[in-house]
């Protein structure tokens, strides 16, 4: 390969790494100060669940396609934060889109409001989300400023969403925009929740289900529903096997004695049609005129 060739492959890789993020680019990592995360270039900060840790990832050029990534302990849930250029399209669509190609998240329903900021408003919203695949749930806050999308992501798998969810909340309500040393919270923020107490049942004879167990414990059989995402159960009668935990939430528990095993009612025997009507050579005789 020739000299010029190289130089100008060289020109070509390089255009490609600016215009990427890789060199110089917009994307930058922002700071991590207590339980806060702050991106003064994007404008925005949000507050980290209690225990999360920063997720460092690669991507082409060693650069993520997202700007951060914290992940819960166990690694079944994720805070991600996107920052991308409106590219002509509606705010609205414009997250619709990002959130579909590069997390592959649907928005099922969501809240628009405009965000009062120092000399005038912002469009903004809050969404619900389920991932494309069906085995992710989530909930997302953003706002367009300038031409700029600005997007904050929390998911989790569906097993994971009952205990998580709240996590998640902490930074979707703390999402704020940030404009020099003024800070405009998308959502008030709530307090840090404390964990959810569950209450054990263990299964030690055939012939339980989660509408029995849910009658008993909560006092409303339709109580059911929540025990069955809690548990993974589909249906109401189907009998759990012996060994099994089912978890309850502390919250619905109205009794804690254990349920009681069923009574089983005595075999009865049908009389035989001997002892029904007795034979005529058991009959008295008769006595009198015939």
């Amino acid at each position: 390969m020739k000299a010029g060739e190289i130089t100008s492959w060289a020109g070509i890789v390089l255009a490609i790494a600016i215009g990427c993020g890789a060199v110089g680019g917009a994307k930058t990592q922002g700071t991590i100060a207590a339980n806060d995360y702050v991106n003064p270039e994007q404008g925005f900060a949000f507050r980290i669940p209690p225990g999360w840790s920063h997720v460092k990832e690669g991507g082409f050029f060693g650069r993520p396609e997202h700007l951060v990534r914290f992940g819960s302990p166990g690694g079944d849930a994720a805070v991600i934060a996107h920052a991308a250029p409106v590219g002509g399209f509606a705010c609205f669509d414009a997250a619709k889109n990002l959130l579909a190609t590069r997390d592959g998240m649907r928005i099922v329903s969501e809240e628009p409001f405009n965000l009062t900021i120092p000399g005038g408003s912002l469009p903004a919203w809050r969404a619900d989300l389920v991932a494309a695949a069906g085995d992710r749930r989530g909930r997302s806050a953003f706002f367009c400023d300038g031409g700029r999308l600005v997007v904050l992501e929390g998911s989790a798998t569906n097993a994971a969403w009952p205990q998580r969810q709240a996590e998640i909340a902490v930074a979707i309500r703390s999402f704020a925009y940030t404009a020099g040393t003024t800070i405009v919270r998308v959502e008030p923020p709530a307090p840090t929740p404390t964990p959810e107490r569950f209450f054990s049942h263990l299964i030690e004879w055939r012939g339980q289900n989660l509408a029995a167990i849910a009658k008993w414990y909560t006092g409303k059989a339709e109580n059911w529903r929540t025990l069955a995402e809690l548990n993974g159960v589909k249906s109401a009668k189907e009998f759990l096997p012996v060994g099994r935990e089912v978890r309850i939430p502390q919250a619905l528990v109205v009794k804690t004695a254990p349920l009681p095993r069923p009574r089983v009612r005595p075999a009865q025997v049908a009389p035989s049609p001997a002892a029904e009507a007795p034979a005529d050579e058991d009959l008295p005789p008769v006595i009198g005129p015939k």
